[in-house]
């Protein structure tokens, strides 16, 4: 996380926080102006601090800090840490307190368990000693509530349609469906799976046929710490090797995005004769939010 000076942002919120300043030392006057200034005091922020935004399937999302100690922990006079959550608005600009919370020292964790969708969140952590003194912040980035669920499934395309190589999402419910890929589910599929030298790829509707949807691909990883990472890059292909364990980020025509983790591959069989992809996946709501 990158550290920021948290002074700005309290300047505009100072009704709400007359009681104490964040000035990282205390500043005092007197009525005959002489230009005294009192010892100060500093104290130093949390060594590093991060976040998961994560939901249960189907029901809440949450988003989860942790925090490594301030340098100056051990100090007699120390109080704790602080943990501010503001709301923002749709240009990522400050729009009201959230939640902000005192926390003793012994506490390197705290989650916001009910995290409403749809509203752009940031969170500010500093460390505080018992005279009032604040440290300067650490911050996350803009983040939100996302939709999660683990019935992702899709086949790849065989030209007679019976599989379902479509698959797209609805953003105001999360809900993801696959579809045959016929001109009729044209606008509803965000990701199209055929085969490529006997393997099966993600493709770009929108890139192999005319009035289906454009959708940008990324492959950011394996695994469970991809499918939880936030710093994320912008997906920019349009076609790419599924494999066992990857994780992909989707950017939707419309400029959704969403995460697809591949959990198990079924090959083709007499049976059936084309591949089919289960998978995990996550859903941002927010247009352009790529936190998720």
């Amino acid at each position: 996380m990158i550290q920021k000076n948290f002074k700005l942002l309290l300047f505009s919120l100072m009704f709400l926080i007359a009681s104490y300043t964040f000035m990282g030392g205390d500043c005092n006057s007197n009525n005959n102006n002489n230009d005294i200034t009192a010892p100060t005091s500093t104290v130093a922020p949390p060594a590093s601090f991060t976040y998961k935004v994560d939901a249960d399937i189907e029901e809440n999302s949450r988003v989860t800090f942790n925090w490594t100690a301030s340098p100056d922990e051990n100090d007699d006079d120390f109080k704790g840490y602080r943990i501010i959550t503001v709301e923002l608005d749709s240009n990522n600009q400050f729009n009201s307190v959230f939640q902000e919370q005192a926390l003793n020292k012994t506490i390197k964790s705290y989650t916001i368990s009910s995290l409403e969708r749809g509203i752009r969140f940031k969170t500010y952590l500093l460390a505080e000693r018992n005279n009032g003194t604040k440290s300067d912040s650490l911050e996350t980035d803009v983040y939100a509530g996302v939709f999660y669920n683990t019935n992702g499934i899709i086949d790849s395309y065989v030209a007679n349609g019976y599989s379902l190589s479509g698959f797209g999402w609805d953003v105001s419910t999360g809900v993801g469906t696959a579809y045959p890929y016929t001109q009729s589910n044209a606008g509803k599929i965000d990701v199209h799976v055929r085969e490529l030298s006997g393997e099966p790829y993600f493709f770009s509707p929108g890139g192999l046929d005319e009035g289906y949807k454009l959708t940008k691909m990324k492959n950011i990883g394996s695994g469970l710490s991809a499918f939880d990472y936030t710093d994320l890059p912008e997906a920019d292909e349009t076609f790419l090797a599924v494999n066992l364990g990857d994780v992909y980020l989707v950017k939707t025509q419309e400029g959704y995005y969403a995460k697809i983790w591949i959990k198990s591959i079924d090959p083709p069989s007499l049976d059936q004769g084309y591949y089919t992809l289960h998978f995990d996946y996550k859903v941002q709501p927010i247009q352009g939010l790529r936190v998720l």
